[in-house]
């Protein structure tokens, strides 16, 4: 488990904390699946949201939303 914080600047002003799980295979192939909960400002409005992370690849490449 990988714990992350951000600190954020420029359009969005804040800071979040997320999780990630990771696995590597023997094959080279790889993935995660992550979330995160951002405090922050937008535009002079404040709140929080969470976004999901999701992403997969292998030694030719990788796809990620």
């Amino acid at each position: 488990m990988v714990r992350l914080t951000k600190t954020w600047d420029g359009g969005i002003v804040g800071s979040s904390e997320g999780r990630l799980l990771q696995v590597f295979l023997p094959t080279g192939a790889a993935a995660y699946v992550g979330i995160e909960r951002v405090e922050a400002s937008v535009d002079g409005r404040t709140g929080t949201f969470v976004p999901q992370h999701i992403a997969a690849g292998d030694a030719t490449g990788g796809a990620g939303r």
